[in-house]
């Protein structure tokens, strides 16, 4: 499994436990400078994160180390015509404008529901035709759910939620199905926007903590961090490629890192996935950012 950095702190505010607000370039470049020394492989990123590509681009230059991967804006319409997917190819272009990058690793439909629309077959033809023009070297989508997983454009990359809350793509043999196919698994929402290491929860949210209760239970029980805790089960799933996670300080990358050298959990952690998908779904959260 490689570790790879999720970036929508350093556009925005993102996530519901984010205290920090968004990420301040000083901080971004000491946090990059530490996830390069040592080996951290993808940048995530997405034309929707704010100012994050603009940021990249301004502290990675077009020397760099590692794999970045973004994802196309979102298509508003609920028929995709021409227009529609000449705009997603566009802003393709713009993006690669701001991350200062004649290609990337990794091109995303932002949201898999739009390859399930009406006239998604030319949103797949525009990204194929960018893809064998150079520009991208995989193609894939951010799902929510298995169910969104049909759809005619050829997959190089799912990313997908996974975290020992959220085990519904392993339980289901999603994963498994992926792996077989050839598809390099991204996983996000490995730490539920921080929810599975935070020591209080957003108000809104508390009527719904008790099964969170229970994995910080089994932590102090083992005797390691929530936080190797989480890691240790994403890395025992043979079938993801990367695991994305988000940090505000390069502080957090460090704690991050140091939990993965040190002892992790093994054996079946099945029964402390949670059931409730309001809980697992941050699109479902009231007053909170999705």
């Amino acid at each position: 499994m490689k570790l790879g950095l999720g970036t929508a702190q350093f556009g925005s505010d993102y996530g519901v436990t984010n205290a920090r607000g968004k990420v301040a370039v000083e901080e971004i470049e000491r946090i990059l400078r530490l996830a390069a020394d040592h080996g951290v492989a993808v940048i995530d990123t997405a034309a929707a994160y704010g100012e994050s590509e603009a940021v990249l681009g301004h502290v990675l230059g077009e020397r760099h180390s590692f794999l970045l991967v973004t994802k196309c804006l979102p298509v508003a319409a609920e028929r995709i015509g021409a227009a529609e997917a000449r705009r997603v190819r566009d802003g393709f272009l713009r993006s690669l404008e701001k991350l200062r990058q004649a290609s990337v690793y990794g091109l995303l439909v932002h949201h898999a529901a739009d390859l399930r629309k009406p006239g998604s077959d030319l949103l797949v033809k525009e990204l194929l035709d960018l893809k064998r023009q150079g520009l991208a070297s995989r193609l894939g989508a951010s799902f929510y759910g298995a169910h969104e997983l049909e759809s005619d454009m050829p997959l190089d990359i799912a990313q997908l939620p996974l975290s020992i809350a959220d085990q519904r793509l392993v339980a289901d043999g999603t994963l498994r199905r992926l792996h077989a196919q050839g598809v390099e698994v991204h996983a996000r929402s490995v730490f539920l926007q921080g929810l599975l290491l935070a020591d209080r929860v957003p108000p809104s949210l508390a009527d719904r903590a008790r099964p969170l209760q229970r994995i910080a239970a089994h932590a102090r029980t083992v005797g390691i961090s929530r936080l190797a805790l989480a890691l240790g089960f994403i890395a025992s799933i043979r079938e993801v490629d990367v695991a994305l996670v988000g940090v505000t300080s390069r502080g957090e990358l460090e704690e991050i890192l140091t939990a993965l050298r040190g002892p992790s959990h093994a054996g079946d952690l099945s029964r402390l996935a949670i059931q409730d998908e309001e809980l697992l779904s941050p699109s479902r959260w009231p007053k909170v950012n999705a």
